[in-house]
């Protein structure tokens, strides 16, 4: 990536306002708003850059940019989770949003605060007409990773053909028909094999067209944990 000089400068926005009138700030390093103008056209809102970054209420991200290759790298750390990665193209010919790493503090667990911190960023990124989400869910019982599970249960698929010899020959005949992860989500049979079988692979979101079989999956799931699609 190319880079120009450039100044930080912090800006608190609303974007993660919740109870108690807490606010989000996000920091616009080197070139930030140079390259978002260059991705979208424009700067977005500091409302919708906090839902784009992942930023709960009370939390902070830094923001630096590439305007050279359209892109926007992002560290955010907020009370119950943190989360880093880049929005644009970095010479791609689609815009994509790249997710290197995102997590729960372990209080936070199972309260569904990682679907909707997932949810708000998928829905504000394909608004801005990014193209896609990818990431590498991973698992490791040994350390708690089960993103190979939490994943495909908010949209994100794998390719089949992309796992280990070893575990593609254990899965068994009734799902044969298979392709990518997110067929495996359609059946009870095949989220159980995942469950046990499941490993770490390259995973995807199409973010476009915002009735793509990545966003049914993810409404799906909105649904099923109580919240509401349209007040994310």
């Amino acid at each position: 990536m190319s880079t120009r000089g450039g100044r930080s400068r912090g800006r608190s926005g609303g974007g993660g306002a919740s109870s108690g009138g807490r606010s989000t700030t996000i920091v616009h390093g080197a070139d930030a708003d140079d390259a978002l103008q260059a991705l979208f056209g424009q700067v977005p809102s500091e409302t919708v850059l906090a839902r784009v970054f992942a930023v709960e209420a009370g939390g902070t991200t830094q923001l630096r940019g590439y305007a050279a290759d359209r892109t926007v790298t992002f560290r955010t750390t907020s009370a119950h989770s943190r989360a880093n990665g880049y929005v644009g193209s970095a010479g791609q010919a689609q815009s994509q949003l790249v997710i290197w790493d995102m997590e729960l503090a372990p209080s936070a667990r199972g309260l569904g605060l990682g679907t909707r911190l997932v949810a708000r960023q998928l829905k504000a990124a394909a608004r801005l007409g990014v193209e896609y989400a990818t990431l590498e869910a991973a698992r490791n019982d040994a350390r708690g990773l089960n993103g190979y599970e939490f994943w495909p249960r908010v949209g994100f698929y794998g390719q089949l053909s992309d796992l280990s010899a070893a575990t593609r020959a254990v899965l068994p005949a009734g799902l044969a028909g298979a392709h990518t992860t997110l067929d495996l989500q359609r059946t009870a049979a095949g989220r159980a094999w995942w469950t046990t079988h499941g490993e770490t692979v390259r995973m995807r979101f199409d973010l476009q067209p915002a009735s793509s079989s990545s966003f049914q999956v993810l409404w799906r799931h909105v649904a099923h944990t109580g919240l509401r699609w349209r007040r994310l």
